[in-house]
């Protein structure tokens, strides 16, 4: 099958050659590229749209070929109007050269990229079947912009976000709530996370030397219950063990304040992914505190919870309804998002006999490694879309 899909995956060659520029988030960027590696690994092509802002324009690098991957690349400049008219110009000139009469393609399309609406438009002109992969909704996305241009802009994304579904064959959507907010009918399957299978088939996590501390990493907000953390750490009867936090968010500063404070509260900044996987295997334990309580709760599944399990070691959350039953035997939950009850879950994972955990943790990782790995995800989805295929 060939595969057009507008993304935001760029891979470390072409991250290296636009060095000034941008491209999103790691865990955006980690996420699609899970999809591309499982395509190519089901024996599908990839053609990559991405979008980039920097200095350097590269003109000849803007199509250039990885492995079985072709990435078709746009810099980004003007103000945002023109902006919006290149990524028009630019998706249908890749879609012009890529659909090719009389092989199975479909459009794979990350939904909150602007040029969403563009490519699916083009492609249901073209009788080609749309698959649109929703992580979040733009308008629950906390866009905290004073600026009237900018508002004005993300209105007409968040418009143009929801217009373009009248034009997917195929949602894949994170949970099943997400249902609700869209026209889904029969046309969906729930794909809330994937890890990468190539670094985890033959890796050992028996013999690596565990720290004493609990780790969180990612977006360090109140938002997202980091000061709850915090407290019911200090709180906790927690002896020799120690906090750590990695990421960046508004809470940041407080973090460093209170760390000056007690020492079992040390923050240490943002590193990259691959080294951030490597220090979560010396966890005793991994936490995630959000609350539970916000709306876009039921919509999400924090792409965390996966990549805590792959590491081998306990991961104690909040019972977010996002997280499916499935996921049930394979982690501790806090029983609330409250100081207490994080204090209490805390206390509960140092209660624990260690050979114990080490075997919850183990379990865990066997579960998503073989269950929830890139190859299996894709391979269900192609397979919901060849049906659709062989129904029409």
């Amino acid at each position: 099958m060939n595969i057009l899909f507008l993304s935001c995956y760029a891979d470390s060659d072409f991250n290296q050659m636009i060095k000034s520029g941008k491209i999103i988030s790691q865990a955006a960027q980690k996420f699609d590229k899970l999809f591309v590696k499982g395509f190519i690994d089901n024996g599908c092509k990839v053609d990559v749209i991405l979008f980039y802002t920097g200095d350097n324009k590269l003109s000849e690098c803007e199509m250039y070929h990885n492995r079985k991957i072709i990435f078709h690349c746009c810099r980004l400049e003007g103000n945002l109007i023109k902006r919006l008219l290149i990524r028009k110009h630019y998706v249908n000139e890749v879609f012009s050269k890529w659909n090719k009469k009389g092989q199975e393609r479909i459009v794979v399309i990350d939904s909150l990229k602007p040029a969403a609406l563009d490519l699916s438009k083009i492609a249901k002109k073209n009788n080609v079947k749309v698959v649109s992969i929703i992580t979040d909704f733009r308008d629950l996305l906390d866009n905290k912009c004073s600026n009237i241009k900018q508002k004005f802009f993300d209105y007409l994304l968040t418009k143009s976000f929801y217009k373009q579904f009248k034009y997917t064959s195929l949602f894949v959507l994170l949970t099943d709530e997400m249902k609700k907010k869209l026209p889904v009918r029969n046309n969906a399957i729930i794909i809330e996370g994937l890890c990468d299978i190539d670094p985890c088939a033959d890796e050992d996590v028996e013999d690596i030397e565990i720290d004493n501390c609990f780790i969180y990493s990612g977006a360090l907000s109140k938002q997202f219950g980091i000061d709850n953390l915090v407290s019911a750490f200090i709180k906790a009867d927690t002896a020799e063990f120690e906090l750590h936090l990695y990421g960046s968010g508004d809470y940041v500063e407080e973090i460093k304040e209170i760390s000056k404070k007690d020492r079992k509260i040390k923050y240490f900044g943002v590193i990259p992914n691959e080294q951030m996987i490597e220090v979560q295997k010396k966890a005793y334990c991994l936490v995630n505190p959000r609350p539970v309580g916000d709306e876009y709760t039921k919509y999400s599944f924090p792409s965390k919870t996966i990549e805590y399990m792959v590491s081998g070691r306990p991961v104690v959350t909040t019972k977010l309804p996002g997280i499916p039953q499935d996921y049930n035997d394979f982690l501790f939950f806090f029983n609330s998002d409250s100081i207490q009850g994080l204090t209490g879950g805390i206390t509960g994972i140092l209660k624990k006999d260690c050979d114990e955990l080490f075997e919850f943790g183990k379990r865990a990782r066997e579960y998503v490694i073989t269950k929830k790995n890139n190859v299996i995800q894709t391979r269900k989805l192609l397979e919901k879309v060849k049906e659709k295929y062989e129904n029409c």
